[in-house]
């Protein structure tokens, strides 16, 4: 599919998730975007859940950074990255640092089941 931008892709395979209220969560069953490598999808996802209108909520995986028991200060690493800064990186395999939401948005949970 050649589409001119990425809006006009959302638009095509989201038609009226602009609605108020937000379409029922029967509305995502029937369509999905995959891609096949991770760059880029971040961004469409902000421009998909922009789209939707509720009120957005964030959830953040770390609100601290605290240090091993028993470590000394002037050694330890827990004041040496901000907890902004931790929560900005985006490591595979690990879960965003900012989980943002608004109510009726699809979020799918994935479970790794070959773990050793």
């Amino acid at each position: 599919m050649i589409v001119p931008d990425v809006d006009a892709f959302i638009a095509n395979v989201y038609p009226g998730v602009k609605s108020t209220p937000p379409p029922p969560p029967e509305y995502f069953l029937d369509r999905i975007i995959l891609a096949p490598r991770n760059n880029g999808v971040g961004d469409m996802n902000t421009k998909l859940l922009d789209m939707i209108p509720d009120e957005e909520q964030v959830f953040y995986s770390a609100d601290t950074v605290t240090q091993e028991a028993g470590a000394n200060d002037e050694t330890s690493d827990a004041n040496t990255f901000p907890t902004e800064f931790l929560r900005s990186l985006t490591a595979s395999g690990l879960p965003p640092g900012e989980l943002r939401l608004k109510p009726g948005c699809p979020l799918i949970l994935l479970r790794n089941l070959s773990h050793p």
